[in-house]
């Protein structure tokens, strides 16, 4: 088992997670790349994805595993030779697809905004950061919902060498909250016409992550 590590970035970005797996299914086919697929009447490749990234977010950590022999330098080339404008694997190694799930703790994004100037995005990340809780309002399917989110921020921090610039550390994994959440409070928080992009820059697993939540209140410990 191949875990590859892979980018999704423009304009891959706009595909969704099931175009994303037809768009590596057809690669590998196109490399002439040998891999194992299922038992049973209709057999198919095996193949894995991470969790799936939400519409219209870059990524340069994405994950996928898949069950070949092939040399993991070898995969790599052939596949991103012919893979679609966006999608590149960046390394590859052997592993267990469970690694993929299991061993998650957080993910690290970029947010760069249009519309809002520096000193709003340090006061929104400062009220967020210095609360102990930090309710979110959104809409999902028509029906507008509010959660409260503040154990699932690890980190907000305006990036100071650039306007507008928000990195932010999330869980991910097992326990989750998506970078659109936090972008289109951000959004909110401004008023008037604010415009962002996201890119998820780094998945830390449990082992890598200088981040840990306590077991008695879910708050965050730096």
């Amino acid at each position: 088992m191949l875990i590859c590590k892979y980018t999704k970035l423009h304009p891959a970005h706009y595909a969704s997670h099931l175009d994303t797996l037809r768009a590596v299914m057809a690669a590998i086919r196109r490399a002439n790349l040998k891999v194992e697929f299922s038992d049973g009447f209709n057999p198919h490749m095996r193949l894995f994805f991470s969790l799936p990234l939400p519409l219209g977010v870059e990524s340069k950590a994405e994950f996928f595993a898949v069950d070949t022999n092939e040399p993991a330098k070898d995969f790599m080339t052939r596949f991103n030779a012919v893979a679609p404008t966006g999608i590149k694997i960046l390394n590859a190694k052997a592993g267990s697809k469970d690694s993929m799930y299991s061993d998650v703790h957080s993910a690290e994004y970029k947010i760069t905004f249009e519309g809002i100037t520096y000193e709003q995005l340090a006061k929104y990340t400062d009220a967020v950061m210095q609360s102990s809780e930090y309710n979110i309002t959104y809409a999902h399917k028509g029906i507008s919902k509010t959660v409260e989110v503040r154990g699932k921020i690890l980190d907000l921090v305006v990036n100071n060498n650039q306007n507008s610039t928000l990195m932010a550390t999330l869980r991910h994994g097992n326990v989750n909250l998506s970078i659109l959440r936090i972008a289109e409070d951000v959004c909110n928080y401004a008023g008037g016409k604010v415009f962002y992009r996201a890119v998820k820059l780094r998945v830390c697993s449990v082992n890598n992550s200088s981040f840990k939540i306590t077991k008695n209140n879910g708050k965050v410990l730096k």
